[in-house]
């Protein structure tokens, strides 16, 4: 006799939408069977029928757009694990899931800190729900994104996260490559460099995303998403020059 569906604290959910975000990357928009209510920075456990596995996944969208349209976005990288594999072979749009929210490294609304923003890699999903969210609710608060990847043509989101830094009074970003530069910048960056907005192909160093913020380190308030080795990392530089309100968790 095959298990209930949803699981026990699981809300039902269809996938409305399934698109390609980059060649490893596809993105997702869910239904729930009724709201599922969220903050910026939280995920949702997600179970397949028939599969015993969860996956876990942070949001990309607002909890606005859940609020209005009912709906929420995930950005799914492949090669994580079983059920990853199955939304990128198996999930098709009108497919059922299960989801469940989870997660306390949420933005804090009603803080007037400047924001410093470190995403590493699928680690920019969070962190780009919460640049969203408050482009959407305190858009003249400064915040800074700061964003590794290996390449300009595997970087989610890149183009939205620099229109939506334009509708801040103080948005600023620093985007860093880590592959060495084979290739120019393409051709849709080049015109976007500016005294608040810098590219960089290099691995990033602490001291070089408290520079790009541009505030003293103990008036900033930051969240980092990322892989392990890099939050780790993080997790005692940043504090050692002066950061004192530093938030992440580690769930991968």
């Amino acid at each position: 006799m095959a298990p209930p569906f949803p699981p026990a604290g699981f809300q039902s959910a269809v996938i409305v939408a399934k698109q390609a975000l980059s060649p490893d990357v596809v993105g997702l928009r869910c239904r729930p069977a009724t709201a599922l209510p969220f903050a910026a920075g939280q995920w949702v456990d997600f179970v397949i029928p028939g599969q015993d596995a969860v996956g876990g996944f942070s949001m990309t969208s607002t909890p606005g757009q859940m609020e209005r349209e009912g709906t929420l976005d995930l950005a799914v990288r492949k090669g994580r694990g079983q059920v990853a594999g199955a939304i990128h072979d198996q999930l098709a749009v009108g497919d059922r899931v299960a989801l469940r929210v989870g997660g306390t490294c949420v933005l804090d609304e009603n803080s007037a800190n400047p924001l410093l923003l470190i995403a590493g890699g699928i680690g920019v999903n969070p962190l780009w729900s919460m640049l969203q969210t408050l482009a959407q609710q305190t858009p003249r608060r400064a915040v800074t994104f700061c964003y590794c990847s290996k390449h300009p043509q595997t970087m989610l989101f890149r183009d939205e996260i620099l229109a939506t830094l334009r509708t801040v009074d103080n948005g600023r970003a620093a985007f860093y490559w880590t592959a060495p530069q084979a290739t120019a910048l393409p051709p849709a960056l080049g015109n976007k460099v500016s005294d608040r907005i810098h590219f960089h192909f290099r691995r990033p160093t602490a001291s070089d995303f408290i520079d790009a913020a541009a505030t003293a380190p103990h008036a900033l308030s930051a969240y980092m998403c990322g892989p392990p080795a890099m939050i780790d990392a993080l997790a005692t530089a940043l504090p050692a020059l002066g950061l004192r309100d530093l938030h992440y968790e580690k769930w991968w």
